[in-house]
């Protein structure tokens, strides 16, 4: 440290000059080292910029599954079956026994054969028949089976012809009246509404 005004050299304590007797202005102690402490994290600031948080931080590390060569096969044999099922049931109309002709037929002689006139009856359609019409034939065929006069052991669908609209069911069964047995050879004619088929003639 120097003296400002003569230049004499000065001891770092020196408070006034020993040559001309000037007084010695000296920095405050801390001084130096206020400045090290404010600059050297404005320093490191500028050198590396603040990463932002990790959200992921602290949570478990995901696995990875690795199957087994079996286990890919029994995935891709679920698929085949399911879209084969899927296909089965499309080309069958969906499941929905009224979708053709032949499914109607097998529909009539189930109901049937449980005796439910009710179900029966949905398969048969007259666009002249009123509500009652349909109410009073429904009552018909339930007192027609109380009597035990008709039964219908068996039967079988044996051809069908289908255009457009129309259909014709050619079947055979076996009735049972009182304790006679017989075969018998008929066919249905079929008409589709709303496409849906149904049975003429009732």
């Amino acid at each position: 440290m120097y003296c400002a005004e003569c230049g004499e050299k000065l001891v770092d304590s020196a408070i006034s000059c020993p040559s001309c007797g000037s007084e010695v202005r000296q920095k405050p102690p801390a001084t130096e080292a206020m400045l090290a402490a404010v600059s050297a994290p404005v320093a490191a600031t500028l050198e590396s910029p603040a990463s932002e948080p990790d959200p992921f931080a602290g949570l478990p590390q995901g696995k990875t599954l690795a199957l087994s060569t079996r286990a890919k096969a029994l995935i891709l044999l679920l698929l085949a079956a399911g879209a084969v099922l899927y296909f089965m049931l499309k080309s069958a109309g969906g499941g929905d026994a009224q979708s053709t002709p032949e499914g109607v037929v097998k529909g009539f002689f189930i109901a049937v054969q449980a005796e439910n006139a009710e179900k029966m009856f949905s398969y048969m359609w007259s666009p002249e028949n009123s509500d009652e019409v349909k109410k009073d034939l429904i009552k018909q065929y339930n007192e027609l089976f109380k009597s035990d006069a008709l039964k219908i052991v068996d039967y079988e669908i044996l051809s069908s012809q289908t255009t457009e609209k129309t259909a014709t069911v050619k079947y055979k069964m076996i009735v049972k009246q009182e304790q006679n047995e017989q075969m018998v050879e008929e066919s249905f004619q079929l008409s589709k509404f709303d496409d849906k088929w149904y049975l003429d003639g009732f």
